[in-house]
């Protein structure tokens, strides 16, 4: 169910303590994906600030999978900037070689 009848400050309040008791398992998700200690806690940093920006769509029977899926998007937004940067360095270092 939604919050109803519920401050935004206790909503929030809930996707906090929420993810920080899943903190864990959010952790051990992301490690699955990235593999990478500087870019799982990027994507954790990422989590919890989309989580408490987009709060007010927060539902209690399904704040773990939501949570979860907001982690997974913050992972894989991580691999495409890091896909972006592996290619503009390849093109670099293309202009640097003759043939």
């Amino acid at each position: 169910w939604k919050f109803t009848g519920v401050g935004h400050h206790e909503v929030r309040q809930f996707v906090e303590q929420s993810y920080v008791e899943m903190l864990p398992d959010l952790k051990s998700f992301v490690r699955g994906i990235l593999r990478d200690d500087s870019l799982i806690e990027d994507a954790l940093q990422r989590t919890f600030i989309s989580a408490v920006n987009a709060c007010q769509h927060a539902r209690t029977a399904t704040v773990r999978g939501w949570l979860f899926r907001i982690a997974i998007n913050e992972a894989r937004q991580i691999i495409r900037g890091e896909r972006r940067h592996v290619a503009a360095s390849y093109s670099d270092f293309g202009s640097f070689v003759e043939c």
